[in-house]
């Protein structure tokens, strides 16, 4: 990329590779910035990079929506009733004693 301030519309999404009509989605729900000089639209490249940056996803951390996280999570809610379920049983059968 050129020492350019301010790319087009199809060099941002060459850029952020993402396909052009992606990048006027995004762009018409104002999730990223851009100027507009008669019909044309132009992305600022320090917006680009704070779009970039936005999103940055931590290191280490689940998928969203990973299906073996949710499996995980189902099994330990239903590891959790079954221990509660358990102690309820134990403490009845205590105070019937």
């Amino acid at each position: 990329m050129d020492d350019k301030r301010f790319l087009t519309s199809k060099e941002t999404a060459e850029y952020l590779d993402i396909p052009l009509n992606t990048l006027y989605i995004l762009s018409s729900q104002r999730v990223i910035t851009y100027y507009q000089c008669g019909k044309r639209n132009y992305y600022d490249i320090n917006d680009i990079y704070e779009y970039i940056t936005r999103h940055k996803i931590p290191a280490g951390s689940p998928k969203k929506g990973h299906r073996r996280i949710k499996r995980e999570a189902a099994k330990e809610g239903s590891q959790a009733r079954q221990d509660e379920a358990t102690i309820n049983n134990n403490q009845d059968i205590n105070n019937q004693n």
